[in-house]
């Protein structure tokens, strides 16, 4: 089987459902990895409890980018406050990949 990992962006509203949303990607998709970026306070909660994880404080994965800066500059370009986390999520995992070839020594 192929190695993969999985990158998950976890929202606070979603932090109920997180040990059942792990538990059932170790048994049905079985990723060499899981990554999770998150709030800082989000961490602080699983962190010690889900060693196998890496988190990411999706404060500091990119300079600038944050809910705010994502938020500030859709409204100015005229789009829909309320789709600022669906943006900032997709952005998340595009600085991610830059991420990835920085610690990596690529790019």
């Amino acid at each position: 089987m192929k190695s993969f990992e999985i990158l998950i962006c976890l929202k606070s509203l979603d932090i109920s459902l997180f040990q059942t949303m792990i538990r059932n990607v170790d048994r049905f998709i079985r990723p060499n990895k899981i990554t999770i970026i998150t709030k800082d306070e989000i961490i602080s909660k699983f962190k010690k409890q889900y060693t196998n994880i890496n988190f990411i404080n999706e404060d500091s994965l990119y300079n600038g980018l944050s809910y705010k800066s994502v938020q500030n500059k859709l409204t100015s370009l005229g789009g829909c406050k309320n789709r600022t986390g669906w943006y900032l999520q997709q952005f998340l995992k595009m600085a991610y990949s830059l991420y990835l070839v920085s610690k990596n020594g690529g790019g």
